[in-house]
């Protein structure tokens, strides 16, 4: 049977949790109710079945049909879809939720499934025709994303043509689309469109040979002068608008919150549940592993070096409760960010992830040799941290050199993301 991931805490609570926290979390609202609640209970049933598939995971550099096949049967992937398309209808609380309880079993597969249910909620950003179309047979799609713009596309006659090559698909090993986004001249000047192409008409490059996150099959791919139809393009800055898009009109309020927040919210989810997991295999091995007689339970040494790693995870803990509400309860106010705002919720993010970095390294740093066989989780969470860290929306020294800027007022600069469309750039 599974430990708790800390058995000091309370079932139904996580690490950090005060009676308060646990009040406002049992609060009924559209995230936690009962469905969030059963959707967990499965995905703690699935937990060992995750982590014993682990390894064959990183061989196959994707995530096992095994695992889809629950993850399908658990009724995950439409979390995020609107109840008019009959999904869930759920929202950030739920996926953040969900994607830490997740990385429980594996960071990799947490990875992966994580963007495979978000994406969901990215085609329902796009044309309501085209939602209507891919959802009618089943509420979700398996579609990976390759977002930042490269290659260019040509409009043409009710559509565009499209060339380019875009890598760290996360998911599309398995997927059957891939949303990616490129340039298209628009009075001359470059103008990001997001488009989603089927994987029967696009290239798949085995190319994701990457000593961490190598089960996530982050494989780029490509596309050749191809068609794509209006109805699977939109221009990026109304795709993250929070209203401009043509999703916003769906009844949950999710469909009004900025594009990329629920992303990097959903990452320092994943890197919080593998630092839990992390914790609780640093617990186990002290109670088994035994040097020169005393077993590291024993060392006074060991024990502390469990203890401060854990503090530094409850940290983060009590950031992710503070960050998760405070952005859920401004997104569904529908308040306008302003980017002092943004600054410092990349910055907690980022403090999150690197929280959960060094509290990773330094339970791996007491384990022992033996516990660095590929066949034990504690390395391979090691590498897929060591890998997250290094993600656009986690990288220290980018995150917090643009979040600081933005926080003390010095506005953005020319290598910051694109911004999101408002009503008054809209070209009519």
């Amino acid at each position: 049977m599974r430990r708790p991931i800390d058995p000091m805490v309370p079932r139904g609570m996580e690490i950090g949790d005060t009676e308060m926290n646990v009040m406002r979390k049992m609060e009924p609202n559209l995230d936690n109710n009962e469905l969030t609640e059963e959707l967990l209970r499965r995905i703690d049933a699935m937990v060992p079945n995750i982590r014993s598939r682990s390894r064959e995971a990183e061989q196959i550099r994707r995530i096992p049909d095994e695992t889809i096949a629950e993850v399908e049967k658990a009724e995950l992937l439409q979390l995020m879809v609107p109840k008019k398309h009959g999904g869930h209808g759920l929202g950030l609380d739920a996926l953040c939720r969900i994607a830490r309880r997740l990385a429980h079993g594996d960071a990799s597969t947490a990875w992966a499934v994580s963007f495979l249910i978000e994406h969901n909620w990215m085609l329902c950003r796009m044309d309501l025709g085209l939602q209507e179309e891919l959802l009618a047979e089943r509420p979700y799609i398996r579609a990976a994303a390759s977002l930042l713009p490269f290659g260019k596309a040509v409009k043409v006659d009710g559509g565009y043509r499209l060339s380019g090559k875009w890598g760290y698909g996360s998911g599309a090993c398995n997927s059957d689309w891939t949303l990616v986004t490129s340039f298209v001249d628009e009075e001359g000047q470059p103008t990001p469109y997001t488009f989603l192409l089927p994987h029967a008409d696009i290239t798949l490059h085995d190319d994701w040979h990457f000593t961490g996150m190598a089960a996530t099959g982050s494989i780029s791919v490509s596309a050749e002068d191809l068609f794509v139809p209006d109805q699977r393009a939109i221009r990026t800055d109304i795709f993250q608008s929070p209203s401009l898009h043509p999703g916003a009109v769906h009844e949950e309020s999710i469909y009004r919150f900025p594009l990329l927040l629920p992303l990097y919210l959903m990452v320092a989810s994943i890197m919080l549940g593998s630092a839990e997991a992390v914790i609780e295999l640093g617990r186990t091995r002290m109670e088994e592993s035994k040097l020169f007689g005393l077993l590291r339970l024993d060392r006074e040494q060991s024990r502390v070096r469990w203890s401060s790693a854990r503090q530094n995870v409850r940290c983060a803990d009590l950031l992710w409760q503070d960050v998760l509400s405070r952005t859920a309860a401004k997104c569904d106010a529908e308040l306008d960010w302003s980017l002092e705002e943004e600054g410092q919720l990349s910055l907690d993010l980022v403090t999150i992830g690197h929280l959960c970095k060094d509290a990773v390294r330094s339970i791996m740093d007491g384990v022992g040799s033996s516990a660095f066989n590929l066949a034990n989780p504690l390395p391979r969470y090691m590498r897929d941290v060591d890998v997250m860290v290094s993600w656009p929306g986690m990288d220290w020294d980018i995150v917090t050199e643009r979040g600081t800027r933005w926080v003390l007022g010095m506005g953005r600069s020319a290598t910051d993301p694109f911004p999101p469309a408002k009503k008054e750039d809209l070209r009519v």
